[in-house]
């Protein structure tokens, strides 16, 4: 009895953990490339990738993108493995 409650306990655990929310990924990165709907940038942090093509579609921008240009970008988790990245912007940020 005390061995199947222990088990029991167990699973639920794993399955609370296996469900909880992955956050949005922010930092700070270089345009090198500006294009439509997309930007090639080099981060400036370590985010676990020096490159990413970030789409930029469902994103509101209140300036103009431009090479060299630094942003601060927040991204979904989700990063397709290619190289470079690709992910996906939710905001995106002038940094002065």
């Amino acid at each position: 009895m005390k061995k199947r409650l222990v088990a029991l306990v167990a699973a639920g655990i794993l399955l609370l953990t296996a469900c909880a929310k992955i956050e949005n990924i922010t930092f700070t990165a270089t345009i090198e490339n500006v294009s439509d709907n997309n930007i090639l940038v080099a981060t400036t942090e370590d985010v676990g990738f020096d490159k990413a093509s970030v789409r930029l579609t469902d994103v509101k921008i209140d300036f103009n993108l431009t090479k060299g240009q630094t942003v601060e970008l927040t991204i979904l988790p989700e990063i397709a493995e290619s190289y470079p990245v690709q992910v996906t912007a939710v905001d995106i940020k002038q940094v002065k």
